[in-house]
């Protein structure tokens, strides 16, 4: 139960956000911003938002975001990679 507390205060239901912080936030979340993750020879399909560097999709999502399989590091294009 100890444990349970830690998260629960860590982590509880605003995490110290106000009202504003928190619709901002359930704004941007709401829609996915990547639709397909390649990693290695595997191609992921995303269901939900992904908290990556706005500077990977200027425009406002990517179609395919190309994932290092040695570093986890997320790339725009193949060539990057």
């Amino acid at each position: 139960t100890g444990v349970v507390e830690f998260v629960e205060e860590e982590y509880g239901e605003d995490n110290g956000m106000d009202e504003a912080s928190i619709r901002e936030h359930e704004e941007v979340t709401k829609v996915k911003n990547v639709n397909t993750l390649e990693l290695g020879r595997h191609l992921i399909d995303t269901w939900y938002f992904s908290p990556i560097p706005k500077e990977l999709y200027p425009e406002g999502g990517v179609p395919l975001l190309y994932m290092c399989e040695f570093s986890l590091d997320f790339f725009r294009t193949k060539r990057e990679l």
